[in-house]
């Protein structure tokens, strides 16, 4: 047998075997290292965005309980006359001057009577409301931004505190148990929000409620704060699907010119949210588990987790990313086993050329 023939058998059994061997080490290491490492990263990072916005929530909706037992305390001081809209303005307009997420403080009472503070682009307003006394009609007081009163009238309205959710709400939970409502539309403002209120008793025995309402814009301030990525982003909803917190993307941006009222999942007309929403739907509301679902040709990546309000009312915070958005570093390790491939191949043909070059002539004699 010739030893050219030798060599060259020699050669290509070597580098066949060696490249089956290192073939195999890098698809182990793709699939026991750096795919389960991406799952690992994709799982941290959802979870620590979903940690960070369930304490900035926590922390929102706390700030709101704080203000309104200070109000609460307030009121049961008498720090202002039964029915003085001056005085209440006077007290409460620097608080919510200063205290963004709150839009408007009201203070009730169980015979009807009613006064609410909040302010708009021009100023401030506050309606004095007592329905069983004066049927028909409300008081109405504008004042300018310094808090200096421009004028008041009275305006026809039929508006009854009692009939109000967080009204009903507080008057039939415990004393002094703080109630937040479910998103529902202002009556004053007609503008979405959720109330939280408390209830009272003067030393005369009449109950009182005092409440502060939170607009949802509040809320979408904090999902809006969040970006994954360039298209990862995160939303605040309840259980009806309705959203309260609007995610940052473009689909969302758009809600306030084209709908009024509380958007739903499918009132965003994004695409992404809806299928990430439909899908943890249909796997049984799953929390804290990381959902994969299509949306678009991508996949994408979903964590959904609980934040309670109170006993009546649960909230979701829904982190949806796509997959690709992790893919990163996993294609660069895959970028530098690449080249240690093509670098082992090639010093594995030196060696395969050296080794059956050597080999192949005492062979060959043996053959002969």
């Amino acid at each position: 047998m010739k030893p050219l023939k030798i060599q060259s058998g020699l050669f290509w059994r070597i580098m066949m075997t060696v490249c089956a061997v290192i073939m195999l080490f890098v698809l182990a290491i793709h699939q026991f290292i750096l795919t389960p490492a991406a799952e690992h990263i994709a799982d941290n990072e959802l979870r620590q965005v979903t940690g960070e916005l369930r304490e900035d929530v926590r922390d929102f909706f706390g700030n709101a309980e704080r203000q309104l037992r200070v109000a609460k305390e307030y009121a049961a001081g008498n720090m202002w006359l039964e029915g003085d809209a001056v005085g209440f303005t006077k007290l409460f307009s620097p608080i919510l001057e200063h205290q963004q997420s709150l839009s408007a403080v009201i203070i009730a009472r169980e015979d009807s009577r009613e006064l609410i503070l909040f302010h708009d682009d021009t100023g401030w307003r506050s309606r004095l409301s007592f329905p069983t006394r004066n049927p028909g009609t409300a008081k109405w007081l504008f004042w300018d931004m310094k808090g200096n009163l421009l004028s008041d009238q009275m305006l026809p309205s039929e508006y009854d505190c009692r009939t109000r959710p967080w009204f009903i709400g507080a008057i039939t939970s415990g004393e002094n148990q703080i109630f937040w409502t479910a998103p529902y539309m202002f009556y004053t403002k007609n503008h979405p929000g959720v109330t939280a209120s408390i209830r009272f008793t003067n030393p005369e025995g009449v109950r009182h409620v005092v409440g502060f309402d939170v607009s949802l814009d509040a809320l979408s301030t904090l999902t809006n704060s969040v970006r994954i990525g360039e298209e990862g982003y995160v939303a605040l909803f309840d259980r009806q699907g309705r959203v309260i917190g609007l995610p940052n993307n473009a689909a969302a941006q758009s809600i306030p010119q084209r709908l009024q009222g509380i958007p739903s999942v499918a009132d965003l007309g994004s695409k992404s949210f809806s299928a990430g929403h439909a899908s943890w739907m249909n796997q049984g509301r799953t929390l804290d588990k990381i959902i994969r679902y299509t949306s678009g040709g991508t996949t994408w990546l979903g964590l959904v987790s609980s934040i309670r309000g109170d006993e009546n009312n649960e909230f979701f915070i829904g982190v949806f990313v796509p997959e690709n958005h992790f893919a990163h570093d996993q294609q660069q390790w895959l970028t530098v086993l690449g080249l240690a491939f093509i670098l082992t191949m090639f010093l594995v043909w030196v060696l395969a050329s050296d080794i059956s070059r050597r080999l192949s002539k005492p062979l060959s004699q043996l053959v002969e």
